[in-house]
C-alpha cells in the first residue's frame, strides 16, 4: 500500500521543495492527484502559492480544501477540476491523508 508519504517522496525530484513543503506545477499536482487516486490515498487540499526565485507567496483565493463532506465522495475529480480552473503560473502543494 502506497502512502501520502511515499507518493510525496515519488514527486519530489519534480518540483520546487521549500520549508520541507512540495510545491508543483500544474500538470505535476495533477499527476500526483492521479497517483493518490491509484493508491486510495485521499486528497485533503490543494494549496496555490506563487514561487519566486527568493519568495514563496501564499494565495489564499487560490486555495481548496477538500476535507469536507460535500467533496469526500470524489476528492481526486474536484482536486483535478481545481487546478485546472488556476492560472497557469501558480505553483501547488498537494495535501494527502
Amino acid at each position: 500500500m502506497t502512502t501520502a508519504t511515499e507518493l510525496e517522496q515519488a514527486f519530489r525530484a519534480r518540483g520546487v521543495t521549500r520549508g520541507g513543503a512540495l510545491y508543483l506545477s500544474a500538470a505535476e499536482a495533477m499527476a500526483m492527484v492521479d497517483a493518490a487516486r491509484s493508491a486510495s490515498v485521499r486528497v485533503l487540499g490543494i494549496d496555490g502559492f506563487r514561487i519566486g526565485p527568493n519568495t514563496t507567496q501564499p494565495l489564499m483565493e487560490h486555495s481548496c480544501d477538500l476535507s469536507d463532506e460535500t467533496r469526500a465522495k470524489n476528492p481526486w475529480q474536484a482536486a483535478i477540476e481545481f487546478i485546472s480552473r488556476q492560472p497557469a503560473d501558480l505553483s501547488f502543494e498537494v495535501i494527502l491523508e
